[in-house]
């Protein structure tokens, strides 16, 4: 080939693993929020094919001085070799069913291996249809690498046992926390962190979903379980309104209401504050934001709820990156759209802000 001929853009090896860094930041949480949307999005599909389910995920931590396990298991869809090869194997392609217009939060494809390589390795393994699989996501020398599911192996009832998928299908995600420097939350933290983590609200409020977090022994015993739920502040409902954004087809439902105490805000907490509105859409929790109220001291009673389906339909065009964080860092309020959609919020909040201030004074 002449030197001067096109040819596709290389991607030096760091590149993967840089970017899992920027997502993860060696935060335990923020990896564990991957895994369990994942598993959330495979009960999902199943729920659009109207087939029943546990709707059970189950977070295991068992500490070790090194080389600390964590696993987050499902009874949901499972995955075959093939799809085990698609969603694990592939960096960056939307295998959720995004593109297929699913009720799910997946549209990088980089979620679960940003965990993995952001905290160290581990493994996929998966009962499908009475078949194990099992792949590996490691690095070598600095290079991100994986490692596909052999020959399928018959789902034995010890290796059910063995798995604790004693029945149907379901799905295992193993990060062996290898690197030195990412620090391991106390039980009660790691608690307190997932439950109210704004991403996983929609999750622990739904009634078919049951999250349980297990501390295991070092025999890998449960020394502790705890079923993990979200309750929204008490208050009062002060605005509800549908509105469409003008010159598209958006239609935006904006539920706020007014909390009978402060909330912890996002200005102080981030992402685990009460207070603020979550961005929904499709039951897909995209942000939380007061947007230019986030540092207003008079908007700490304030939360809620923006619902617009339509930023699905924009996800899915060409134009996605400059919608959504490549990092999961959130919405870019900067897009025209966005830009439009918040501007149309703030005019709805400001008079509850500003009705908030005369009480205040």
């Amino acid at each position: 080939m002449a030197k001067d001929s096109p040819r596709r853009l290389e991607y030096h090896d760091r590149f993967a693993l840089q970017q899992a860094d920027q997502a993860i930041r060696k935060d335990v949480v923020r990896a564990l929020v991957e895994l369990i949307t994942n598993s959330n999005d495979s009960y999902h599909r199943l729920q659009d094919k109207r087939q029943p389910s546990s709707g059970l995920i189950i977070v295991d931590i068992q500490r070790k001085r090194k080389d600390t396990l964590l696993r987050v298991r499902d009874y949901a869809e499972g995955l075959r070799g093939e799809d085990m090869d698609q969603a694990v194997g592939i960096y960056g392609a939307p295998t959720s069913g995004f593109l297929e217009g699913r009720s799910v939060r997946g549209l990088w494809g980089r979620g679960l291996k940003d965990a993995f390589y952001g905290l160290g390795h581990g493994n996929v393994k998966s009962i499908y249809a009475d078949n194990f699989y099992q792949s590996s996501v490691f690095t070598e020398d600095g290079a991100p690498m994986y490692a596909p599911p052999k020959a399928p192996q018959q789902a034995t009832e010890n290796l059910r046992e063995k798995h604790q998928i004693p029945s149907g299908n379901g799905t295992i995600m193993e990060i062996i926390i290898s690197r030195q420097d990412v620090p391991i939350p106390r039980l009660e933290t790691l608690r307190f962190k997932l439950q109210q983590h704004f991403e996983l609200r929609t999750i622990l409020m739904n009634p078919t979903r049951h999250l349980y977090l297990r501390e295991l022994s070092s025999r890998k015993k449960i020394k502790l379980e705890t079923k993990l739920s979200y309750k929204q502040p008490m208050g009062i409902r002060i605005f509800n309104e549908a509105f469409y954004i003008s010159g598209t087809p958006a239609l935006v439902h904006l539920e706020v209401f007014r909390s009978d105490e402060p909330l912890t805000t996002i200005s102080e907490v981030g992402d685990f504050a009460d207070g603020g509105l979550l961005v929904v859409s499709k039951r897909v929790v995209m942000a939380l934001s007061m947007l230019k109220f986030n540092h207003n001291e008079y908007a700490s009673r304030v939360y809620g709820t923006i619902t617009c389906d339509y930023l699905h339909d924009l996800l899915k065009q060409e134009e996605a990156e400059p919608i959504l964080s490549a990092t999961r860092d959130g919405l870019n309020w900067d897009h025209p759209f966005m830009d439009t959609l918040r501007k149309e919020v703030e005019s709805r909040l400001e008079p509850l802000i500003q009705a908030e201030r005369r009480l205040a004074q």
